[in-house]
């Protein structure tokens, strides 16, 4: 269900409306007879004309300020704005009258047109704007700033506009908004369910909002309790960018952006442009969905607002634990396109539902759920502070899969391909403790925790480093194959001020359930124990080297070397290689070895 009604307000009674208005009524037109009413030049020269249903702005100053009694726009009406070039402005703004614009007819103007109701502004189906620039905002700013608009403006200075409202009013497009340079929707919430094609594409959900006075490139300040920020329709950005965020604060708060339609965004001749970005710095979840397509980058991150550099810093007082702040790409979602992508939820949760195409491929989160294909040219990266689980194929045809958890669990019917190499691993527990006055280092990459549980792997070299490994699929390389499992560090509990030193430690594990095979390198078991299922081959071409306290070993093949060295080994199967080294105690369960 939608979150906003698409049905006409209610009018307001007719007693006070100006006799043209009243005539209009009178004679039963939908909508009053011209196209908007009650225009006052409040700053800045030009005139207003109207004739039946066409209005025309003619602009003289470079800016230009007009306050209507209300900003209604007919299906068969028209307004169009004559300005001194595309770097002119004029604001329109509607106050105090009780409904949101709604505008269904065309709007036409070489330069830039801003449009401000507090009730808020819909675009119809039936709406028609071509223009250099639009903003249309629920939120109000002020005529001294916007008459500076390129000037040194704001408390930020550098030529910064603000919006800013406490209302409840919505931004909502159901038709066509076409623009040679920018289009902004503002307010607390904004939903496009129309066709908006211009460079630069922004929708920012917030209760205020600073706007660059030259790029027209705006970012949220102060977040509001509900905002929102949906596209349920198209929006092209050819040549440029699109950006919608929503600034959301609040315990109440799901999903704050959203797509359910199509983004595009290319590149211009000059490779500028085609980048992607929906931004919940604050509060909620970003929900994915549709079609996402880009040249250069699609980025989706909850990422907090005081990481970012500019006006958004302002958002840094709002410092405190955050909620639901997670990243969602539906089902039915496609990310596409040449360009990276890069998901990122901080202090939430990252799942992967639907297929995720790109050069560079990153993804990040507290969980990290990989559940719909992920396709890379180069490089996949995921990294989770607790745990990864894998459900879909992974695939890389030129670069590497890099992945780390705390624990990582891939299906056993899981392909992971890389064009180079293939690292699983699970953090290290490295760090110093005290007690008593004793400090003990535990240096990194020494001590690990975790488990690794890994579906069929397929690449150049892999490397699995874990404290519990099963390998519950097959793994082929063209190089070399490492499995570490590394020790766990037990570490005591300490009374309160008093810090930690080591315990105890467990060796790691490895339990082997399908076959190793190294095609033109080695492979290198280390750890405490090994256990290797009777049936399962393990097969390098050059060397095949086990370094544990306790194996069971199965089928092993080498070109040129097997050795094993261990506490205690337990034979299985046919151990063949020209030269094979294995401790004295070897116990033979049917296992044998050849010499070749």
């Amino acid at each position: 269900m939608n979150r906003f009604s698409t049905a006409p307000r209610p009018s307001r009674p007719h007693a006070g409306l100006p006799v043209l208005s009243v005539l209009a009524i009178a004679l039963g037109c939908a909508g009053p007879a011209w196209a908007i009413d009650g225009g006052n030049i409040a700053a800045g020269t030009g005139t207003l004309q109207t004739q039946r249903n066409v209005t025309t702005v003619n602009q003289s100053s470079d800016r230009m300020v007009v306050n209507w009694q209300n900003f209604d726009i007919a299906r068969n009406q028209t307004v169009n704005f004559q300005q001194p070039g595309a770097s002119a402005a004029v604001l329109n703004r509607v106050s105090g009258s009780g409904k949101a614009s709604e505008i269904l007819g065309s709007i036409n103007a070489n330069g830039r047109v801003f449009v401000v109701n507090p009730d808020g502004v819909t675009f119809g189906r039936t709406a028609r704007v071509d223009v250099g620039a639009l903003v249309a905002s629920a939120l109000d700013t002020g005529n001294e700033q916007f008459m500076k608009l390129d000037g040194d403006v704001g408390n930020y200075g550098g030529g910064y506009l603000h919006f800013a409202g406490t209302t409840a009013g919505s931004v909502q497009n159901q038709g066509r908004i076409n623009a040679t340079g920018s289009v902004a929707l503002i307010g607390p919430q904004v939903v496009n369910r129309g066709t908006i094609q211009a460079r630069q594409v922004q929708l920012h959900a917030a209760d205020v909002v600073a706007m660059n006075g030259q790029s027209l490139e705006a970012t949220p300040t102060t977040p509001s309790s509900n905002a929102f920020a949906s596209n349920e329709g198209t929006i092209r950005a050819p040549g440029g960018d699109v950006v919608m965020s929503a600034a959301a604060i609040g315990n109440q708060i799901r999903d704050v952006v959203r797509n359910t339609g199509t983004i595009e965004a290319t590149y211009a001749a000059t490779y500028e442009g085609g980048g992607i970005r929906l931004l919940a710095p604050v509060d909620g979840l970003i929900d994915l969905g549709g079609r996402v397509s880009a040249s250069r980058l699609v980025e989706a991150t909850t990422q907090a607002a005081a990481d970012f550099d500019g006006p958004m810093q302002a958002m840094s007082r709002y410092d405190r634990a955050a909620t639901g702040r997670d990243v969602r790409v539906a089902k039915n979602a496609l990310l596409t396109g040449e360009g990276m992508k890069q998901l990122s939820a901080y202090d939430g949760d990252l799942s992967v539902q639907g297929r995720v195409n790109g050069a560079i491929v990153d993804l990040r989160g507290d969980q990290v759920g990989l559940h719909g294909a992920v396709n890379a040219t180069y490089d996949v990266n995921v990294k989770a502070r607790k745990d990864v689980s894998q459900s879909a194929n992974v695939t890389t045809t030129k670069g590497h899969i890099n992945m780390e958890g705390a624990n990582i669990y891939q299906g056993e019917r899981t392909n992971t391909r890389a064009g180079n190499y293939i690292s699983l691993s699970t953090p290290d527990q490295g760090g110093v403790y005290q007690k008593d006055g004793v400090v003990e280092v535990v240096p990194s990459n020494t001590y690990r925790s975790g488990r690794l549980r890994t579906g069929n792997l397929e690449a150049d070299s892999v490397a699995l480093v874990s404290h519990d490994i099963e390998m519950n699929g097959r793994v082929k390389s063209r190089g070399d194959v490492q499995v570490i499992a590394m020790s766990e560090k037990f570490i005591c509990q300490a009374g309160a001020g008093e810090g930690c030193i080591a315990l105890a430690t467990t060796p790691g594990r490895v339990r082997q359930h399908g076959d190793v095979v190294s095609t033109e390198g080695s492979i290198r078991y280390s750890g405490g124990y090994l256990d290797q299922d009777a049936t399962t081959r393990t097969r390098a071409a050059d060397t095949v080297f086990i370094n544990a306290s306790d194996v069971t070993a199965a089928n092993i093949e080498a070109g040129k070397w097997v050795g094993i060295n261990a506490n205690s080994v337990t034979l299985k199967g046919r151990v063949v290689a020209p030269q094979v080294d294995l401790p004295a105690n070897v116990r033979y369960e049917g296992g044998s070895v050849r010499r070749k």
